[in-house]
């Protein structure tokens, strides 16, 4: 037989025909993909945004009349970023995702696994797969079967991944060393972060036997080791994005455990939104503006926040004129001009902009001063500055007040020239004592130098917020989890050596306050007085 079987390719062409073949399943395979990713995104507008496929804003009704819109309408407002839920008072918000509800539920009450249609039912009826009505609280949804298939891919996928940097033994952390960061403030950091690696480590290794009956016995945290990159940033800030890019791509971490820059945090702020990964408590002196953003948390706003209170304190008994000094392009430049724009309308601020080289000495700002009719000067300068004032020589101490900054001093009252002390005032985040005891004697404990107070006491409290967000997230980690129970963290303050620190769900600055410190003379520059300004 020369002829083959009915439907079968002539010779020469089934070559072609299985190439044109495979062709068409990788082109649907790619289709398939494609529409999933969409699906995808379009159910993370609904959940996360409160916004429809359409572009319309989500609406829903709550117990019968009440109408949210928006972002009120978002899942999110309720179950969480993570969609693990959470505790409101008394109320238990359950979690929803997809392998959650995928699963039969025996307590609190009995019901099979969600199906599609009974979730859809679920979100439009108010009703679990049993018929029974689902909690007041619980919104109804008029959505079409096109935002729930969007809604139902979203919450398959919904905190379903093992995050990267870790694994069964190991949590990978990273820090961010900026490129104009000094060699002793970046070591200082390093030192503590070290320190808190090593202490993991101790945990990790203890036998189970003994973790179930010692102290870390209720920690999943103590079974895993910590690792730490440190992520150095060269060269200008704009190359810094493709850096940072190419360490993650290299070796990913958790998590971004404090971190240091002598300016701008903005770069590091984005790449941590861009790729969801938490940062805690970068020691840099101008966090960006409060946004919407989750993803990195800040011990204050910086030179900002000590602005906005020394413009409180002054709006008591404000002097005429007040001369600020601060360097040019400085992280000072910033904080002097938030204090201008806070004391406008009962003080006249006169600025002096200091070349990047120049040193400040004690005769040209009393010269500064009397031809400007200054009655007060605020030097937001760094202690390299101050202590070219020397004995301060032509500095009225009857008719002259300094004020100075605690972040730019780091955090150290002893960095003001002792002759000046009497006429000083610094605002202050750090507890107002001489030094963080209790970092101090960890340190120590650990052979390291205690330096730098304000930098070592920060990254110690990103230490401690991240043990504990891990303690609480449990063996299954997951970063948007991780950062919700830090959220609601009630951490005292004699733990970090700062006061007042203000945990809470989207807040994302910790202190919102500093105190105003009468520093005194003598060796150890004592307080001679303490005030707590909330601007």
């Amino acid at each position: 037989m020369t002829g083959g079987r009915r439907g079968a390719f002539p010779p020469g062409k089934a070559s072609a025909v299985l190439v044109a073949s495979a062709l068409l399943l990788a082109l649907a395979s790619a289709a398939s993909a494609g529409a999933g990713a969409e699906a995808l995104a379009r159910g993370r507008q609904i959940y996360r945004d409160g916004t429809l496929p359409s572009g319309r804003p989500l609406t829903a009704t709550v117990q019968g009349d009440a109408i949210l819109s928006g972002r009120g309408a978002a899942c999110v407002s309720c179950h969480q970023r993570s969609g693990l839920g959470t505790v409101e008072a008394s109320t238990v918000i359950p979690a929803i995702t997809g392998s959650i509800l995928a699963r039969p539920a025996t307590s609190p009450n009995r019901r099979p696994a969600y199906t599609k249609a009974t979730l859809a039912r679920a979100i439009r009826e108010g009703v679990d797969p049993t018929g029974r009505p689902l909690h007041p609280l619980m919104p109804r949804y008029a959505l079409v079967d096109e935002a729930v298939d969007a809604l139902h891919a979203y919450l398959e996928n919904l905190s379903a991944q093992q995050p990267p940097g870790v694994s069964e033994r190991a949590v990978h952390f990273a820090t961010v060393v900026a490129a104009d960061v000094p060699a002793e403030r970046r070591d200082a950091m390093l030192d503590v972060l070290d320190g808190c690696v090593e202490e993991a480590a101790q945990l990790a290794d203890v036998p189970e036997s003994v973790r179930r009956h010692g102290p870390s016995r209720s920690s999943p945290a103590s079974t895993r080791h910590w690792t730490l990159s440190r992520w150095v940033l060269t060269g200008p800030p704009d190359t810094w994005p493709a850096q940072l890019d190419r360490y993650y791509r290299d070796r990913p971490a958790f998590a971004i455990l404090s971190g240091i820059s002598g300016g701008e945090w903005r770069t590091v702020h984005d790449f941590c939104e861009r790729h969801e990964i938490p940062c805690l408590l970068p020691n840099t002196p101008l966090p960006p503006p409060a946004s919407d953003d989750f993803y990195t948390l800040y011990l204050s706003k910086g030179l900002v926040l000590e602005a906005q209170v020394l413009a409180a304190h002054l709006s008591r008994a404000p002097p005429v004129k007040l001369l600020q000094v601060f360097r040019r392009h400085g992280a000072g430049e910033i904080a002097a001009s938030a204090l201008k724009q806070a004391v406008a309308g009962y003080t006249t601020v006169v600025d002096w902009p200091l070349p990047e080289a120049e040193p400040l000495n004690a005769e040209s700002l009393a010269t500064r001063m009397a031809r400007t009719g200054s009655a007060a000067a605020v030097l937001w300068l760094p202690r390299e500055a101050w202590s070219t004032l020397g004995e301060g020589r032509g500095i009225s101490a009857d008719h002259t007040t300094l004020y100075g900054s605690s972040t730019l001093l780091g955090g150290d009252p002893a960095a003001i020239p002792e002759t000046l002390r009497r006429r000083s005032l610094l605002i202050h985040s750090l507890a107002p004592q001489q030094r963080i005891r209790r970092v101090e004697s960890w340190l120590a404990a650990r052979g390291r130098v205690p330096r730098e107070p304000m930098i070592q006491a920060q990254t110690y409290l990103a230490c401690l917020v991240a043990s504990e967000g891990l303690k609480r997230t449990g063996n299954q980690l997951d970063r948007d989890r991780f950062l919700e129970m830090i959220d609601r963290l009630s951490m005292p303050p004699m733990g970090s050596g700062f006061p007042r620190p203000d945990f809470a769900p989207g807040r994302r600055y910790l202190i919102n306050g500093a105190y105003v410190l009468e520093v005194g003379e003598g060796a150890g520059s004592p307080i001679r007085s303490v005030r707590w300004v909330v601007p």
